[in-house]
């Protein structure tokens, strides 16, 4: 996985350590089931980020996305 990471972010960022957080809330169907993780990083530096991956379509993603860079 830091591979993985260290490869999309390019060099700016160098992650060194990776934690799994599984928020995963199972609805009652299995169209309203959907995998979501957050997988909390560490640079080499010691700054600490988390990032979002997730396996379902979203709605309103550019929308989100605005927010959360704000």
């Amino acid at each position: 996985m830091i591979d993985f990471l260290n490869a999309l972010l390019g060099n700016e960022v160098k992650i060194s350590d990776v934690k799994f957080l599984k928020n995963e809330h199972l609805g009652k169907r299995e169209t309203d089931r959907k995998a979501i993780f957050d997988i909390f990083c560490e640079n080499e530096k010691g700054d600490n980020f988390i990032v979002e991956m997730q396996k379902a379509e979203q709605i309103y993603f550019k929308d989100r996305a605005l927010y959360y860079t704000s």
